[in-house]
């Protein structure tokens, strides 16, 4: 091959290079002007959707939730402790499951949990409060 030649297909070859990178730079930009109109027609179309996660105070949970937690406590390695008029009930990893039992906790009402966590963020108890 002469030396014209070869400096013809370099410059075919590059210019195939541009082309594809001015491609993928017009790709780009229409992906990212997708997304943001997408963002700004959900912002305009429904104020009840947020993608923020807001947690409404007080937060409850059911006496459901709080029997699941126990059967599943050594799982979760926490000390669980129900406050009630009368008393409080307390359960600690452990505890044998087939022999505990959960009656007195009403599926139906609603409680408050308050979490007491370590040094390192883990839970280490969790305290219910019925409303």
């Amino acid at each position: 091959m002469s030396n014209v030649t070869r400096m013809l297909l370099f410059a075919v070859g590059f210019m195939l290079f541009i082309i594809a990178l001015g491609g993928a730079v017009e790709a780009h930009t229409e992906k990212t002007d997708m997304f943001d109109k997408a963002d700004q027609f959900i912002y305009e179309q429904d104020l009840d959707l947020t993608p923020d996660l807001i947690v409404e105070e007080p937060y409850t949970v059911s006496g459901d939730v709080i029997r699941q937690s126990i059967y599943n406590i050594d799982e979760m390695n926490v000390i669980i402790k129900i406050h009630y008029p009368n008393g409080t009930l307390s359960y600690a990893p452990g505890l044998e499951i087939e022999k505990t039992s959960v009656t007195d906790i009403d599926i139906y009402k609603e409680y408050q949990p308050t979490y007491t966590r370590a040094a390192d963020g883990a839970i280490t108890q969790i305290e219910y409060m019925p409303l």
